[in-house]
């Protein structure tokens, strides 16, 4: 079949696309460590591989006005539909579904209440954030009323893409990026570029004594004192989606490892080796009894092994 690649299922135009990365991630700069680089270059390829991904490149495509971008963007040239329940709802159901932040659609229907019934010169007032409070945050991370959630994630998100495609212009460009995303891409990765390779605890609404902008305040803080110790100057968006890079390709790396060692067969349980006589003596399994308790017994024959690990 044309189109049809002749060793896999996949098509041609899928199997370039994999080519295609595979090549842009050769040149990716990475540490001794394995970790990218926070450098322009690197930003500049990721951000490429991004725009090509046939999952996250069309919500950048111009001509796609279904995308969170063109209906953001749409604000810029129609001021009522900041007051437009529909479009504002359509603008948080495209963030939550881009960025696959998983909201209810009660907790979408909430914030979109919240959203317009802030006057459109005070909303964009806190998405500019000049007195660096990060008011807006607050208001969007609260508790919703049906499903009792703080969407603390989706509040950052929000405010970064609205000042993303908002302050796109050349008079308001630097407040395009005020706003880091907060997820889980960035704390699980996060601590490999801090000095001291400390994590950073989880914002929970429960247990985290800060109020959502405070903690937000920290974040950004910590964000901001990783870039300003790189000799290259990228944005927080740039970091961002360097974090994202490399948990994309860590897993996907991961996955393709596991998958050729289970198909060689390489991947064998220690128990199905029989031990050599000199060492049977040695070795001793843990056999837990009903009780739970601890005991240790010599190891005689390999049908004993494989017995006691099924227990």
């Amino acid at each position: 079949m044309r189109g049809q690649s002749k060793k896999t299922n996949e098509t041609l135009i899928q199997r370039e696309r994999k080519r295609v990365e595979e090549y842009l991630d050769r040149f990716i700069k990475k540490d001794k460590k394995g970790h990218v680089r926070l450098t322009e270059d690197n930003a500049t390829k990721i951000e490429a591989l991004i725009r090509f991904n046939p999952r996250y490149g069309k919500t950048t495509n111009e001509e796609n006005d279904k995308c969170a971008m063109s209906l953001i963007k749409k604000l810029k040239t129609d001021e009522r539909l900041y007051k437009d329940g529909e479009h504002i709802r359509n603008i948080i159901g495209r963030i939550n579904s881009e960025n696959s932040t998983r909201m209810s659609t009660n907790d979408m229907d909430d914030l979109r209440d919240i959203i317009v019934g802030i006057p459109k010169d005070d909303l964009l007032k806190m998405l500019k954030n000049d007195n660096g409070e990060y008011e807006l945050i607050d208001i969007l991370a609260r508790e919703t009323k049906q499903d009792k959630r703080a969407n603390f994630s989706f509040a950052t998100k929000f405010c970064h893409y609205m000042c993303f495609y908002l302050f796109d212009e050349e008079k308001e460009k630097k407040y395009q990026d005020n706003y880091s995303i907060y997820d889980n891409n960035v704390i699980n990765t996060i601590s490999d570029y801090r000095k001291n390779k400390e994590k950073i605890p989880r914002y929970d609404k429960e247990s985290t004594k800060e109020s959502p902008a405070q903690y937000y305040k920290n974040y950004q803080i910590i964000i901001d004192k990783i870039l300003a110790r790189k000799h290259d100057k990228i944005s927080r968006n740039a970091f961002d989606h360097i974090l994202w890079y490399c948990l994309k390709i860590g897993e996907s790396r991961k996955a393709k490892k596991e998958s050729q060692t289970i198909s060689k067969g390489k991947k064998k349980s220690p128990f199905l080796s029989q031990p050599s006589p000199k060492r049977k003596k040695a070795l001793a399994v843990i056999i837990l009894d009903s009780n739970n308790k601890q005991s240790l017994g010599p190891i005689k024959k390999k049908t004993d092994i494989q017995g006691k690990t099924n227990q």
